[in-house]
């Protein structure tokens, strides 16, 4: 038996109850409520649905990977702002394995405030083209993490 305080009202909790009885085991019909109903398990759906987007992804010491970094309205992170900013930026090498999902990454000096290991999860492997040669534009950031943007040229204007 477990007992478990949400607060609130009872019936507000039934769908929990009734989703907790009908995937336990009942040694009457061997099984579950729900699997004797539905004929599979309960969770066996949503897994058939990830199952074709599972990648096995590994990376080694040295390798090159791109960050993602996940908009958040009114924060900017990694000096990057805006709706139309990149999900990912920069590679970045990988200098140590912590676990099987954690890696350690070599980040810039301007990114001292960030922690250095990342879930495997985040990471994109960066794939070197050499047809794919871009010159980053050097961009002076303030203290946090912002820039100030000057104009380079008029392309066009009308009246």
């Amino acid at each position: 038996m477990c007992v478990l305080d949400f607060g609130g009202q009872w019936d507000d909790q039934l769908p929990l109850v009734e989703f907790a009885y009908n995937n336990s085991y009942h040694s009457s019909i061997r099984k579950a409520r729900c699997e004797e109903l539905y004929g599979r398990k309960s969770f066996s759906r949503q897994k058939s649905y990830a199952d074709p987007r599972w990648k096995d992804v590994e990376f080694v010491v040295d390798d090159y990977v791109f960050l993602k970094v996940s908009p958040i309205k009114g924060v900017m992170r990694f000096g990057k702002k805006g709706k139309l900013a990149s999900r990912y930026i920069r590679p970045f090498e990988i200098t140590d394995r912590m676990r099987a999902v954690a890696y350690r990454l070599e980040l810039l000096p301007n990114f001292s405030h960030v922690h250095l290991v990342f879930h495997i999860s985040i990471l994109r492997k960066y794939v070197p083209n050499p047809s794919h040669v871009l010159q980053p534009d050097t961009v002076e950031l303030n203290e946090n993490l912002t820039f100030k943007e000057q104009l380079a040229t008029v392309v066009d204007y009308q009246m």
